[in-house]
């Protein structure tokens, strides 16, 4: 039996946690890191389309679109469940289901905001490698610093 693999990052943003959810999901593109992109130029919009398999896409402002995967699940203001379906090689696969549970949680006049990447098991031979990679101080902890670093000006 192969082990759960999973990474974890957590922030806080000063508002309540349907604010902090807000700014996460329909702002997304403008606090995502525009270098961190599967297309040839940088990321101009990240797109959360916030329904029941509602596209997670980027685009790069050229016409250019790339599906990253699809809204699972979510209720505004605790938690929103995306599934990822890039593969090693930074290409979709829409047999790949490993998962994105992000978690909105009131602590007094903030939120704590907690991403876990999870099912990086369903990477294959390649898990142990993906674990890393999105360990690494680019990958996940740059997203969510970046979430937090950008959240007031976002909020306004």
């Amino acid at each position: 039996m192969t082990e759960p693999m999973s990474v974890t990052k957590t922030v806080m943003v000063p508002a309540d946690a349907g604010k902090a959810f807000d700014v996460f999901v329909a702002r997304m593109g403008k606090w995502w890191p525009k270098s961190h992109s599967i297309l040839q130029n940088e990321v101009q919009d990240v797109v959360v389309e916030l329904k029941p398999e509602g596209r997670w896409y980027e685009h790069d402002g050229q016409g250019n679109e790339a599906d990253w995967g699809y809204v699972k699940s979510f209720e505004h203001g605790d938690h929103l469940l995306l599934c990822w379906q890039l593969t090693a090689d930074w290409a979709r696969d829409e047999a790949l289901d490993t998962e994105v549970y992000v978690t909105f949680e009131n602590k007094g006049d903030m939120t704590e905001v907690t991403l876990t990447h999870r099912l990086l098991e369903n990477y294959g031979d390649r898990a142990a490698e993906m674990k890393a990679a999105f360990e690494a101080p680019n990958a996940w902890a740059d997203m969510m610093t970046s979430f937090a670093e950008r959240f007031d000006a976002l909020a306004a």
